[in-house]
């Protein structure tokens, strides 16, 4: 069965900042940027399968043919409701500190 996915406010605004950034230089690039973070997403739900991230408590899982990678938490708070929990996505150029999220 696959998890709920819920997607933090800041996740959703830092994707749809990367999806203006990138339509502003690459407007067909959107498309694949969607297609591929979804794919990801949706698989992680099904199955999750990161490594244990640098937020104590969370998973991160790079995107394949894509420099992001996706930072998430399995809620089972609810066992009969499980959710993955969307936390970032971040630039694999970012700057990423140990034990806490990029500024």
């Amino acid at each position: 069965m696959a998890r709920r996915i819920v997607w933090a406010v800041t996740a959703r605004a830092e994707f749809e900042g990367l999806l203006d950034y990138v339509h502003g230089r690459n407007p067909q690039g959107v498309g694949t940027i969607l297609r591929k973070v979804g794919a990801a997403v949706s698989l992680l739900a099904e199955r999750p399968h990161g490594r244990p991230g640098r937020v104590a408590g969370t998973y991160e899982k790079t995107i394949s043919g894509l420099p992001y990678v996706v930072a998430y938490e399995l809620d089972d708070t609810a066992p009969d409701d499980p959710a993955l929990v969307v936390l970032r996505i971040i630039h694999t150029a970012r700057n990423l500190p140990s034990g806490e999220w990029p500024e």
